[in-house]
């Protein structure tokens, strides 16, 4: 088989130093994207912290419960219902809610799924 041009061109001992070089380059700039994606990530959660609404509520607060989509009958439906009483906090930002007659919901509510009911 005939050799061509590019193979005689080449000289092994550069190439090898080229990888060696072109080796701690792409560490350089697998570092160099890593702190751009973590100053990114942060810049975007100070972000969204700023323009968040916390909802915080107090055993006795007077909320709605927004409807789950099962039960909804048609997009006419109502989107609340309610009102619910603030029984306890279950853990951060859920709470047990408790029914005027007094009767305790099994389930959690998020405060997302939550609003201040005025009376």
């Amino acid at each position: 088989m005939q050799p061509i041009t590019r193979t005689e061109a080449i000289q092994s001992n550069l190439n090898d130093i080229a990888l060696v070089c072109d080796g701690t380059l792409i560490d350089e700039t697998r570092d160099q994207a890593v702190q751009h994606i973590i100053k990114y990530q942060e810049d975007m959660k100070r972000r969204y912290d700023r323009r968040l609404r916390r909802r915080q509520f107090k055993p006795g607060d007077w909320v709605l419960r927004r409807v789950s989509r099962l039960h909804e009958q048609g997009k006419l439906g109502e989107n609340w219902e309610g009102p619910f009483i603030i029984d306890r906090l279950a853990s951060k930002g859920s709470y047990f809610l408790r029914t005027l007659e007094g009767d305790i919901i099994e389930k959690p509510w998020n405060a997302f799924h939550l609003r201040k009911f005025y009376h």
